[in-house]
C-alpha cells in the first residue's frame, strides 16, 4: 500500500528533488519523463563550523531519528577506553537495557551540540537501514552537520552516505552491521590524529562547496523555475 501511494504521489508531481545521487538514478528509471534533480542537503555552515577548542576523550553519535544501528555501535566500542556520548530519543535505547559502561546518553540543545561536535575526537554514524531501502535519508542531517563542523566521520555505507562521503577522503564508510570493521576504523582514527585532522579538513571543504543552506536554496529555486517554465503556468 505504501509503495502504491508513493508511486501515485510521485507520478503526479511536477518535479522531484532528491538528496542522494542513487535516489535520483532510481527515480529516473521509474519516471523517465519527470524532472528529477539531486540537490545536496544544506545546512548553516556558519552555525556548524569548526571551533577553536581542544579535543576531549570522547566519541559523539547523534541520532534522534529512527534507523540507527546502536547495537553494532555498542558491540564496536565495548571495553574501549573512551566515552561514547549519544544524543538519541530514550525509546530508541530501551531495548538495550543496561548500556555499556562507557556509553552516556544526552539531550543536548542545538547550542550544546555545537560544542560537543567541536570537542569530540570523531563522529560515528551507525545506520540500520535495511537492504532495499538504500535511498533512505535518515542520518543525512547529522552527516552534513558533522561535515560542516570539520570532523572525522565514520558512517555505515548506504547509498545516501555514498552521495556525500568518498571513503578515505572526507570520511570512512563501513559495511552494514559490521562491528569489527567499525571498531577497527574507530581505533585507527583514535591512534592517528593526523588522519582525523585530514578527514575533518576535507569534510569541511566538502560542506562549504556542496552543503551550504544558501547553495541548497539557490539550486532548489533554480529547479523550481525550470519546472515553472516547462509547465508554462
Amino acid at each position: 500500500l505504501k509503495q502504491k501511494l508513493l508511486y501515485y504521489v510521485v507520478s503526479h508531481a511536477d518535479g522531484i528533488v532528491t538528496i542522494s545521487q542513487s535516489e535520483e538514478s532510481a527515480l529516473r528509471a521509474l519516471f523517465p519523463d519527470k524532472k528529477i534533480k539531486f540537490i545536496h542537503l544544506g545546512t548553516d555552515i556558519e552555525f556548524f563550523k569548526p571551533r577553536e577548542t581542544e579535543e576531549e576523550n570522547f566519541i559523539l553519535s547523534v541520532g534522534r531519528d529512527p534507523g540507527r544501528d546502536f547495537k553494532t555501535l555498542f558491540e564496536a566500542v565495548k571495553d574501549l577506553d573512551i566515552e561514547i556520548k549519544i544524543t538519541a530519543r530514550p525509546h530508541q535505547l530501551k531495548r538495550f537495557g543496561i548500556l555499556p559502561a562507557n556509553v552516556t546518553v544526552h539531550d543536548f540543545t542545538p547550542q550544546e551540540l555545537i560544542l560537543q561536535y567541536a570537542k569530540a575526537k570523531l563522529i560515528v554514524l551507525p545506520l540500520g537501514i535495511q537492504i532495499g531501502q538504500e535511498n533512505n535519508a535518515m542520518g543525512c542531517s547529522t552527516l552534513v552537520e558533522a561535515t560542516a563542523m570539520g570532523k572525522a566521520i565514520i558512517a555505515t555505507k548506504t547509498a545516501t552516505m555514498e552521495s556525500y562521503i568518498t571513503d578515505g577522503e572526507n570520511g570512512i564508510l563501513i559495511p552494514r552491521r559490521n562491528s569489527d570493521a567499525m571498531r577497527k576504523a574507530i581505533e585507527w582514527l583514535l591512534r592517528n590524529e593526523t588522519q582525523r585532522w585530514k578527514l575533518g579538513n576535507h569534510a569541511r571543504l566538502y560542506a562549504t562547496e556542496f552543503c551550504s543552506s544558501e547553495l541548497f536554496a539557490h539550486e532548489l529555486g533554480t529547479f523550481l523555475k525550470e519546472i515553472y517554465s516547462h509547465d508554462g503556468n
